[in-house]
């Protein structure tokens, strides 16, 4: 099977099988956990901002900073930190967050048997192309019953 992952700590993040490990072992999350935690890794190189975020995650739907800020404290957990530590996702005050743990991109295995491949660019972001099958993904509703700050 073709795979292109990145390792960090004693975790491994594969943005073509949606999957984190850690310690060998996979971790469970949350959809958009796994988003915000893969969306700091490839721009890791800068301080991403909350608005960049919420905006990429949640897909321009209003949504509040305590949304953001519950997901990285799942995405900390899930590879091992914590809001005190900050040893891999660092919250730059006023600003936004910090992909910063050492990373380790593995290389490529040959091989493919479902007819996919990834891609790694040098600015570090992963796309996964195929010829056999669609790409999947998961679209997330919000449903406002009072509040007319809610974008459809």
């Amino acid at each position: 099977m073709t795979h292109v992952g990145v390792r960090f700590g004693d975790c491994e993040l594969s943005v073509e099988r949606l999957e984190l490990r850690r310690v060998d072992k996979v971790v469970d999350m949350e959809p958009q956990v796994f988003d915000v935690l893969a969306y700091l890794l490839r721009h890791r190189e800068r301080v991403v901002p909350k608005t960049e975020l919420l905006d990429q995650i949640w897909d321009n739907r209003f949504v509040s900073e305590s949304a953001l800020s519950s997901r990285i404290k799942s995405a900390r957990r899930a590879v091992g930190d914590s809001g005190r530590d900050q040893r891999i996702i660092k919250t730059i005050h006023g600003r936004g967050y910090r992909f910063v743990a050492d990373v380790i991109e593995k290389p490529r295995f040959a091989g493919s048997t479902n007819g996919s491949a990834a891609t790694h660019d040098p600015a570090g972001s992963w796309q996964c192309a195929s010829s056999s099958s669609p790409r999947r993904s998961i679209r997330v509703q919000c449903y406002c019953s009072t509040s007319s700050r809610c974008k459809a």
